[in-house]
């Protein structure tokens, strides 16, 4: 398998600076070692390594040698050979060729991030920096390994695949949709069936073509066939992307000349029938002798948006866009998409979803090695985006990452390219993966049942609202149970969203209270159950409500309200009961122990219960629906011990004064007590 990286040494880099060398080079290097520096300025980087070799035990001196070690590492980065590049690059560190070449730390710095070695490309990004404080790839590279760690440490929930029927022993990457239906796909590669019939002097494959291949209902892919003959031809193609209804194309055309590196340009074409037209050239201003490809574009085709190293970037490749001009029938001129999204690395293989949302590679913002996928917000309706985040691993990894797409449902399924390592060290081609994020269940079940009996509600009413406008009305089983589950092809529960449930019922005269509680799906939640077990209080047709306790000072109507009983905060109760229950009307009723004379306690009582509308009054509850009712020493308490009700009548409790004084008081105070109940609607059915 040959270790040549396509990304770097293809057409898809479109304009590498194939001069890099020495600035000081001594004229009289042998000629071996210039004929080695002949191929590699031609981008024959196999024959450039063979040359440079050969050359090597004839070097006249450090210099030559440091001469030939670094371009033997720079061949090798890029015909993705990394284990050799970062040898031959610290060979070069020890002729101190970094004096004649400062970038060498940073390019080593890249092989060893692409290797997952952090740690060292750390140290060599810094050593970058002391050698050119101004270094702005090692400035982000310095922030990558910052970031990589907890990059690693949150993977996202997809799941990642290789596609085995499109992957071949070649390069195959650039997967994209083909038609309407998300049937076909068009995608690259330099696989035998290659229109092209010459080997490519980079990367010692066939020139690049695009296939069509369709997909089944399982998902599997059949064999691919060539486009036709108009798109392909001896020249690479690569890079498509539909539009017009799926009835035009825009694809990237890199021609490849004797000795020569003529540069890739981006061309259209229309389906005429079952065949394309002659591909027109799509021009652009102010791009002459500049290289520029990977379109991306719209539904209409209005705009794309495309990879380029023509001047005013920020450095290396950086993304523009161009506008059609319907009027002029011609391309506006290139705008860069400015320093959000570009950085002094390369910014390639842009996509635009139905929304506008781009995706697109760097190997210069922070990620966790090569080129990354990042995704980036569109700013309102403008052809402008900003704020792009990394996609994090799987999707990413420390090989190259790029030429997203999506499938038909959205963005939580589609395919990339990636040359992260396959089977063994060697296979680091480029190969399409399918990439999908599962799922995720989330449910929201639970019980309703009486709070006094326990017994199970059946029927009872649950109303699910969700804060992103969604509503949802269920009824409990026999058994009280209830489930916010499948929803149809969906479900109930969706992730990101604030839920709250409403719990009521009303059968045979009776109505119990309702309930409200909350839940949230906002963070990591995935595949989770959430429990409500509710009790509901019946509060017509069954007997009083009786509060947490509310005490009174002796003789007053005025409740205790101290560090130690805080009487106040007992009747929230009532107070959160008739705010989940807007329309309910209460009473509430007082009543004392059967100390002291009838009338007494009658006025006491009445005057306690008026103590606590008055209260809740003051919390904000309307007038008109509170009702105070003293009922004195007339209705004892009804309480339950050992499984025997038990009354606690006056001449029961009296006989325990001097045979129990502690029962005594503790059963008068049972009596001294605040219940309420909630007063019919005479307007309601019968």
């Amino acid at each position: 398998m040959k270790k040549i990286n396509i990304l770097l040494a293809l057409l898809l880099t479109f304009g590498l600076s194939f001069s890099v060398q020495g600035k000081d080079k001594d004229k009289y290097f042998s000629k071996n070692t210039k004929s080695a520096e002949k191929s590699f300025n031609e981008a024959k980087y196999s024959d450039a390594i063979m040359l440079f070799e050969k050359a090597y035990p004839k070097a006249k001196g450090s210099k030559e040698k440091g001469f030939i070690t670094y371009h033997i590492a720079v061949s090798n980065q890029y015909i993705g050979n990394n284990k050799a590049a970062k040898d031959y690059f610290e060979r070069a560190l020890r002729f101190k060729y970094e004096r004649t070449e400062p970038d060498i730390y940073t390019r080593l710095a890249q092989m060893q991030m692409q290797d997952g070695e952090y740690k060292k490309a750390k140290r060599n990004y810094e050593m970058a920096l002391k050698k050119n404080p101004n270094d702005d790839i090692a400035k982000k590279g310095v922030e990558a390994v910052s970031k990589v760690n907890d990059i690693l440490a949150n993977p996202t929930k997809h799941k990642v695949q290789a596609v085995k029927e499109l992957n071949s022993e070649y390069y195959d990457w650039s997967l994209s949709r083909f038609d309407k239906r998300g049937e076909q796909f068009i995608f690259s590669s330099t696989r035998k069936a290659s229109t092209g019939s010459i080997n490519d002097q980079v990367a010692n494959e066939e020139y690049t073509d695009l296939y069509i291949t369709r997909v089944d209902r399982s998902g599997n892919f059949g064999e691919p066939t060539s486009v036709g003959e108009n798109v392909n031809t001896k020249n690479h193609e690569a890079s498509a992307v539909m539009y017009n209804n799926y009835k035009s194309m825009f694809f990237t055309r890199c021609k490849k000349e004797k000795n020569t590196v003529s540069g890739c340009q981006i061309f259209s074409t229309d389906m005429k029938g079952k065949n394309w037209k002659d591909p027109v050239l799509v021009k652009i201003t102010d791009s002459l002798g500049f290289s520029h490809g990977h379109p991306a574009t719209d539904r209409k085709g209005t705009f794309v948006v495309f990879s380029s190293d023509m001047p005013g970037g920020r450095g290396g490749k950086d993304l523009w866009i161009i506008e059609y001009n319907k009027r002029t029938k011609e391309w506006g001129k290139p705008q860069n998409l400015g320093s959000e999204i570009n950085t002094a690395a390369d910014e390639k293989f842009p996509t635009i979803t139905t929304d506008g949302t781009l995706y697109f590679s760097s190997n210069g913002l922070p990620g966790v090695g090569g080129l990354d996928i990042f995704k980036a917000t569109r700013v309102g309706t403008k052809n402008k985006w900003e704020k792009p985040e990394n996609m994090g691993v799987p999707i990413n990894s420390s090989r190259d990452d790029h030429g997203i797409t999506f499938g038909k449902t959205g963005t939580n399924s589609g395919y990339f390219s990636s040359s992260r390592l396959g089977k063994n060290e060697m296979d680091q081609k480029s190969d399409i993966f399918k990439f999908d994020l599962p799922e995720c269940a989330l449910t929201i079940k639970g019980r309703v049942r009486d709070q006094d009996t326990k017994e199970p509600l059946a029927g009872a009413t649950v109303i699910l609202t969700g804060s992103d406008g969604s509503t949802a009305t269920i009824k409990a089983d026999s058994e009280g149970n209830f489930e916010f589950g499948k929803r149809g092809t969906g479900r109930y529960v969706k992730k990101g969203v604030n839920y709250t449930l409403e719990f009521s019922h009303e059968k045979d005269g009776k109505f119990w209270l309702k309930k409200k509680s909350k839940r949230t799906t906002i963070g990591d939640y995935c595949n989770e159950t959430f429990y409500e077990d509710i009790e509901l209080l019946c509060a017509v047709g069954c007997k009083p409500i009786v509060m947490p306790e509310v005490l009174y000072i002796f003789g007053t109507a005025k409740f205790v309200n101290d560090e130690k009983v805080k009487s106040a905060d007992s009747l929230l109760f009532l107070y959160n009961i008739m705010i989940d229950n807007p329309t309910i009307r209460v009473q509430l009723e007082s009543h004392t122990d059967c100390r002291g004379s009838d009338a007494a306690n009658q006025a006491l009582s009445q005057r306690r219960a008026q103590a606590c509308v008055d209260y809740l009054i003051s919390k904000g509850i309307d007038r008109s629906r509170l009702v105070a009712k003293g009922f004195g020493e007339s209705q004892p308490r009804v309480i339950v011990e050992n499984g025997t009700e038990k009354t606690l009548g006056c001449d029961m409790i009296t006989a325990l004064k001097t045979s129990n004084p502690t029962l005594f008081e503790k059963y008068h105070q049972f009596n001294r007590r605040t219940s309420f109940s909630v007063i019919p609607d005479p307007n309601a059915p019968k």
